[in-house]
């Protein structure tokens, strides 16, 4: 929980320092407000959530748009995921209006995205990740995708316990699987 809210102030702080820079015009400081924004409301989220598993409360899930939760996540990471010319590959279909948990997906998202590019860091080149959002019979689906070497057999019979890490001690935690099983 620590290390998503750590992430969070991560964004809100670099957000804030590209705002002081002087060479910063104002559309680009809007964006940075924007990301601000975007990161307190996802933090309110993992918050709501964990009072959500606290309580053992049903989700919130309510009709909204799947490609725009998406897009908010990949305004928060996209400094992140395209540093060390890492490309970025979007392919959404067109879907109608999705009846889901917007936090809940906004937390997998981004814990994919971040092992996705946590998985090309020893690549040199061909580093790509991509993310499909498809309507698959009626139903919303996301695939995410990297470049990466894969991970190991001996970590993937684990995968979703909490504390099973391919990172090296003081990197990962360990939770962010967990967390989107």
């Amino acid at each position: 929980i620590a290390h998503e809210y750590r992430n969070f102030l991560a964004t809100i702080l670099l957000a804030v320092d590209s705002c002081r820079a002087s060479d910063v015009d104002e559309s680009e400081r809007g964006r940075y407000l924007d990301m601000i924004k975007i990161s307190v409301d996802k933090a309110n989220q993992v918050t709501e959530g964990l009072l959500t598993f606290a309580r053992k409360n049903e989700s919130r899930k309510q009709e909204g748009r799947l490609d725009k939760t998406i897009d908010d996540v990949l305004l928060i990471l996209e400094k992140r995921i395209t540093k060390g010319n890492v490309e970025l590959v979007k392919e959404f279909e067109a879907l109608g209006p999705v009846r889901f948990d917007e936090g809940q997906i906004s937390q997998v998202i981004m814990n994919l995205l971040r092992n996705a590019h946590d998985a090309l860091k020893e690549k040199n080149d061909g580093k790509r990740i991509s993310i499909r959002l498809k309507n698959l019979r009626g139903h919303a689906l996301i695939e995410i995708e990297d470049t990466g070497s894969g991970i190991p057999k001996r970590v993937r019979e684990r995968l979703f316990e909490p504390f099973v890490t391919t990172k090296k001690a003081g990197e990962g935690t360990g939770l962010g699987l967990s967390v989107c099983h």
